[in-house]
């Protein structure tokens, strides 16, 4: 029973959020949203939270020294302390609830996973590649649905945003790859990588051509095969979708970066430290994406722009958290990624910095949770390893 919470956001993730948004997609009118995750995650964390409780035992999955982790864990609580009570107390814009606590989601998604590893003991990695293996299915089958509905070839929405259905594909694909304690037959890596192929993330492709040609130890040939599937389907992914290649303003994204960068470069106190959450931020809206964030909006009763309109973790942490924070975040990843000499880690390290350009990341439940019990699987096999010498 144990065994199988700790692998529970795998399941649901990978299998049962995707599976039921696809059904109701194809033979339902009513859509059942995303909320019930969200909950589903909670209670999972209720659950590790009362059984640490009852038990008194808790797996080790952080190999960082006790003082270190005393210091992060003070700078965290100084840095919240300073963002939700002492700017937003003297900040004279009206404060809304629900989008200052949006801006603390990777904070509770960070708690929620390290509970959950602690209380159930880490994700097993098998089962992240297994669960893509059904991923890779289920986005087959949403593509088949969805082409078949519209009369030709088209993206398909997957869970709701294949971006984030991808982004857990190529989780799996990093481990299947690079995993030295267990061995991943090529069929397993070739499903998942036509999954991959299927749902036509940019972003995700992208990252996965730079995993394939720099870190891993392919042979030229597959190298080659590999890319250039890649390379194919990222133009494939224009031409479905209408958009010039050579055109970057027909893309949403070049505009939610060049308003946000505008805004920023507009707003020095904003640059540094970040809005006070909750606020709306005074940004352009450009014309391609007003219907967009309009509605977004209007989905949560409010009125304006907010970080989370972004849709970029990057341009997100800046809007909130300002400059000074997004500049330590990144250093230690750099000291990470320098430090570990573990290629899955080297690969979702890259992952992180290329796909916050264009996605959340760390602030949706399904991708972040799951990501941070995969690091922290790593944490506990290294901490294992070096009982063991």
């Amino acid at each position: 029973m144990t065994q199988w919470l700790s692998n529970f956001p795998v399941y649901l993730a990978y299998v049962i959020f995707p599976f039921v948004m696809i059904v109701d997609r194809a033979f339902f009118s009513v859509s059942v949203g995303r909320n019930w995750v969200d909950l589903l995650f909670l209670l999972w964390g209720g659950a590790a939270f009362l059984h640490i409780l009852s038990k008194g035992h808790v797996y080790k999955v952080f190999s960082i020294k006790k003082e270190a982790f005393r210091v992060l864990v003070l700078f965290f609580f100084i840095i919240v302390f300073l963002k939700y009570y002492f700017q937003v107390m003297l900040s004279d814009n009206e404060i809304y609830a629900i989008p200052a606590m949006m801006e603390f989601k990777p904070v509770f998604y960070f708690i929620l996973a390290s509970v959950g590893a602690m209380a159930f003991s880490p994700v097993n990695q098998r089962t992240v590649v297994k669960s893509g293996m059904v991923l890779a299915f289920l986005v087959f089958i949403s593509v088949c649905l969805e082409s078949y509905e519209a009369g030709r070839l088209v993206r398909a929405h997957g869970s709701g945003e294949m971006n984030y259905d991808a982004f857990l594909l190529l989780i799996a694909f990093i481990i299947s790859i690079f995993s030295k304690n267990i061995k991943f037959t090529s069929l397993c890596q070739t499903i998942i990588f036509v999954g991959l192929l299927f749902s036509m993330s940019r972003t995700v492709l992208l990252i996965l051509l730079i995993c394939i040609l720099f870190i891993s130890h392919f042979s030229l040939y597959k190298k080659l095969l590999l890319s250039t599937g890649a390379v194919l389907v990222i133009i494939v992914s224009f031409i479905v979708r209408d958009l010039p290649i050579d055109q970057l303003e027909s893309m949403d994204r070049y505009w939610m970066w060049k308003s946000s960068l505008e805004y920023l470069l507009n707003d020095f106190g904003v640059m540094l430290w970040g809005a006070a959450p909750g606020t709306s931020l005074d940004i352009y809206i450009p014309p391609n994406l007003e219907w967009l964030w309009s509605s977004q909006a209007e989905g949560w009763g409010l009125e304006g722009v907010f970080p989370f309109h972004l849709h970029s973790m990057w341009l997100r942490m800046f809007a909130t958290w300002g400059g000074i924070f997004v500049i330590i975040f990144l250093s230690a990843i750099l000291f990470y990624y320098k430090k570990t000499a573990n290629n899955i880690e080297k690969s979702l390290l890259i992952s992180i910095c290329v796909g916050a350009t264009s996605m959340g990341i760390f602030y949706l439940s399904n991708v972040s949770i799951v990501l941070l019990l995969v690091f922290m699987s790593i944490g506990y096999e290294r901490i294992s390893h070096a009982k063991i010498k």
